[in-house]
């Protein structure tokens, strides 16, 4: 996302999260994608406030995170997982969500610490 532009891409970015959840019912391996493009998502919805929106859209892609991970712990970088937690818990932690959003802070600080594929 280009700072500055948040708000023009949350169109753009609801768009691509239904075109990527179509090619993951062809092809599940595009998962990843699709959490990248609902924390892209959520990023510009929390940038722009909207708070609320983003929520369920991190929530979404940590989902898919712990799916994968469980299958394959090498097919999700771990940097990754740590943006979704971190936007995740800013959201959560903007509309008074303390206790979830600070859960979601010691995670990310857990699968950093970790750093088994080499990014955290």
């Amino acid at each position: 996302l280009c700072p500055g532009l948040e708000a023009e891409a949350i169109e753009p970015g609801l768009e691509c999260i239904i075109v990527r959840r179509r090619l993951v019912e062809a092809d599940p391996r595009g998962n990843f994608t699709l959490a990248n493009s609902l924390y892209n998502a959520a990023k510009a919805f929390t940038v722009c406030d909207r708070y609320e929106e983003a929520i369920p859209l991190a929530q979404e892609g940590i989902e898919i995170y712990w799916k994968i991970s469980s299958e394959d712990p090498t097919q999700f970088p771990e940097q990754a997982a740590a943006q979704l937690y971190w936007i995740y818990a800013a959201a959560l932690g903007c509309v008074g969500r303390d206790e979830e959003a600070v859960a979601a802070l010691k995670e990310t600080l857990r699968i950093c610490e970790s750093g088994t594929d080499g990014s955290g």
